[in-house]
């Protein structure tokens, strides 16, 4: 019988806590709101470094996401929604008694209804990690915003065969771009131009991992510092090109980001973004 190999896509790398879906959490529970006024719109992670809830996306629009928490700005790590124009100023956000998680706009009407699990949750959860998670009573996830990627892969993150990552509209605009990054059934990578799985280690190296854990090929070679101050991201840009970033988070905040190295994509005409190097799956 053929053996059948898969790639991951997954971040291993290192940021500030180790184990950070151990580290101490921050628990919402049922019936919590927030709204986009409130001195505090988002619910952020033990450490403060992440944090989920409202960020402004333009003139008296919001929308609802994941950042890292920086100076002068933060770093968008996940969005939900991404095509949805924004929910407006005294939009809600709750944790609702049903279990779901839902924006409710200012006259209290459901504008967008963000998690709808299967299981009944008892609590949520902002983790060190980047992850934003819903929990039973018996501390089983049953959500977690890993499952749903958009253009930017963090700790323990993985992006199976048929998975997708897409580009940003703009540096300013988090609606699905021009580019999706996927990963094939046969394991090639490839970027296809829209318009509506590689693995980190410590030292920021990505790479494709097959199902034995065994290595297959380098997309980034690594050999960056690793220290408990230091965070890398990789994110699908919104010119096609998938970047290593480093953070450094300081005493005061996480300082703006610099780009380590680059993975760009070549274009063939009339036909989809095939990357330089091709990597094949094996059966």
């Amino acid at each position: 019988m053929a053996k059948h190999f898969f790639f991951l896509l997954s971040i291993t790398f290192l940021f500030a806590i180790a184990n950070a879906d151990q580290s101490p959490q921050s628990n919402i529970t049922k019936g919590t709101i927030i709204y986009t006024n409130s001195a505090k719109n988002f619910w952020p992670s033990h450490s403060g470094h992440f944090a989920f809830g409202f960020y402004n996306s333009g003139a008296n629009v919001f929308r609802v996401g994941i950042w890292l928490v920086g100076s002068p700005k933060n770093t968008i790590l996940w969005t939900a929604a991404r095509n949805d124009p924004g929910v407006p100023a005294g939009a809600s956000l709750a944790f609702a008694e049903d279990g779901r998680v839902l924006v409710r706009g200012p006259a209290g009407e459901i504008l967008l209804v963000i998690v709808e699990p299967t299981q009944m949750p008892s609590v949520a959860s902002m983790l060190d990690s980047g992850k934003f998670v819903l929990y039973t009573s018996n501390s089983e996830i049953v959500w977690s915003s890993f499952d749903y990627p958009t253009n930017t892969l963090l700790v323990g993150q993985t992006l199976e065969r048929g998975k997708s990552l897409y580009s940003s509209l703009s540096e300013t605009n988090d609606s699905i771009g021009n580019f999706r990054l996927l990963m094939l059934g046969d394991g090639n990578l490839i970027a296809i131009p829209v318009r509506i799985f590689p693995d980190y280690a410590s030292d920021g190296r990505l790479y494709l991992q097959n199902s034995t854990g065994g290595t297959v090929q380098n997309i980034f070679n690594g050999g960056y510092s690793v220290e408990d101050t230091v965070f890398y991201r990789a994110t699908f840009d919104i010119d096609g090109v998938l970047r290593l970033y480093r953070h450094r988070i300081g005493a005061a905040a996480i300082v703006p980001s610099m780009v380590q190295t680059q993975f760009a994509f070549a274009l063939q005409a009339s036909s989809p973004l095939i990357p330089s190097k091709r990597i094949k799956g094996v059966c």
